[in-house]
């Protein structure tokens, strides 16, 4: 990414490898790593991500939990461990509804909190 003057944003530069593969009718993993020089975004990150599929009765429905370790590039910062389950509805062929919880402990951020919980509701509309 160039640098954004009026944003204050240095420039950055970085590398994320994705994959992900179907296990039976109902079942993907996913996994992620990026890594950026750590002027702007500061982290390396791991993600693993496994997904059963149609476990509320709808095969078009979605449930994930998901786990990831952020490394601060910054020395003194702790390593930040993440936790998230989520559920995502389909609602329409255009249209998604998700909630979800994220547990992250030893956040980078907020050195004098040992976990903080994050909630969250999106709606999704395609079009």
């Amino acid at each position: 990414m160039d640098d954004r003057p009026q944003l204050n944003l240095p420039s950055d530069e970085g590398l994320s490898i994705i994959g992900d593969q179907d296990i039976g009718d109902r079942f993907l993993a996913f996994a992620r790593y990026g890594h950026s020089n750590g002027d702007l975004t500061n982290i390396k990150t791991w993600t693993d991500r496994r997904r059963p599929e149609g476990m509320l009765g709808n095969e078009d429905d979605l449930t994930g939990v998901a786990g990831s370790i952020a490394e601060p590039a910054t020395s003194g910062l702790r390593n930040e461990k993440v936790v998230e389950i989520f559920h995502r509805w389909q609602l329409t062929a255009r249209s998604q509804f998700t909630v979800g919880a994220q547990l992250i402990v030893d956040p980078s951020n907020a050195p004098t909190d040992d976990t903080l919980g994050v909630f969250s509701v999106r709606f999704r509309f395609d079009f």
